[in-house]
């Protein structure tokens, strides 16, 4: 039914070819004898051609040149581009922390809430460290980097159009102090009804022991657009909303908050338009599945370290430590979905990417 957490996308968009004329092959003739022999082989790469690298599954029925990924890079910022489309921007050194923003599901819809980088009719204004889709958290060695008490600077960036990403190497700073590194990566993809990206986070202790702090403040997040909340807000101009929200656990609405879960998904409506989008956990990080900062009023952050907040386990329970020298991999995917229908299933697509991190892309 219209609306519920479990719909979603058909990705399967039509084939788009154009016809060449070419000479007939008489059949017995060595040309047919040798299409005979070199299809079965064809048939086979082909298949395989287009699982490559940074996750291409979904995209196999559209041509590859529409929903190429293209970068463009200005001062602080690499925008994202899906064909001709804007998909989204790294902003860096602009802010406390690197961001991405905005970000654009399909049909141009604006998934993420634009304050407090640009003030919209409509949108709440709480929580200004809460910017569209950031990594931060609320405790290493002792700075709270997600209430920007801290700052994350990006000291160099780079962009490869052929692996679609953008590595950024951070560092994270107490006014001058330089706490610890990290080198991230984001990876981007699309076809005609969903967009994802990909991302790896290696945290570095590079100064010392590193601690990172038992508290739902945290930690890879996103803060969606008023479409997505699940509760009215009237006070800050939120009137109406659309939003319902489920997990890999069957929990729904407001209860996704604090549960263990391979991934969330949040759907509403942008615009008219019905959207969905899910955020992944990988198998391979620590405490999978993780436990959410998921909140109805837009917020969803993947957060391994809040256990004590999260499932009331005594104070300290949560928190990690990365000997001085040493690192810590923390890996996810966003899939945003436009629009909405019966043919997607949350499900094959968490299955879809736990086989794709499996395989290294």
């Amino acid at each position: 039914m219209a609306g519920s957490c479990f719909l979603a996308l058909s990705q399967r968009g039509s084939r788009e070819s154009r016809a060449h004329p070419a000479k007939p092959i008489g059949r017995g003739s060595w040309q047919h004898r040798r299409l005979l022999y070199l299809l079965p082989i064809l048939l086979f790469v082909s298949q395989f051609s287009s699982r490559a690298a940074c996750a291409q599954e979904g995209s196999v029925d559209e041509p590859r040149d529409r929903w190429s990924i293209r970068f463009e890079e200005a001062k602080n910022q690499v925008k994202v581009l899906i064909g001709d489309q804007h998909f989204t921007t790294v902003v860096m050194n602009e802010f406390p922390k690197p961001i991405l923003d905005p970000v654009y599901a399909p049909g141009q819809l604006a998934v993420t809430r634009h304050y407090p980088m640009r003030r919209v009719a409509g949108e709440a204004d709480d929580h200004p460290h809460h910017k569209s889709i950031w990594f931060a958290h609320g405790d290493v060695n002792g700075v709270d980097f997600w209430a920007e008490k801290g700052r994350i600077k990006t000291l160099e960036w780079t962009w490869n159009t052929e692996e679609r990403n953008v590595r950024l190497h951070n560092q994270w700073l107490d006014e001058d102090r330089v706490i610890c590194e990290d080198r991230t990566e984001y990876c981007f993809g699309g076809d005609r009804h969903s967009r994802w990206i990909d991302v790896e986070v290696n945290w570095l202790a590079t100064e010392s022991d590193l601690e990172l702090g038992d508290t739902k403040e945290g930690t890879f997040a996103i803060r969606t657009h008023p479409g997505l909340q699940l509760t009215p807000d009237p006070r800050r101009g939120v009137h109406e909303v659309f939003g319902q929200a489920c997990n890999s656990e069957g929990d729904r609405g407001p209860q996704v908050w604090g549960k263990r879960a391979a991934w969330v998904q949040y759907t509403g409506q942008i615009e008219g338009q019905q959207v969905a989008l899910m955020m992944m956990d990988a198998p391979s990080n620590p405490r999978h599945p993780t436990t959410w900062h998921a909140r109805d009023y837009g917020l969803i952050a993947a957060n391994p370290f809040g256990l004590s907040d999260f499932l009331k386990q005594p104070k300290g329970s949560g928190q990690m430590t990365i000997e001085h020298g040493g690192s810590l991999r923390l890996r996810y995917r966003i899939l945003l979905i436009a629009p909405v229908d019966e043919a997607f299933d949350p499900v094959d697509a968490y299955r879809q990417y736990r086989e794709s991190e499996a395989n290294g892309e």
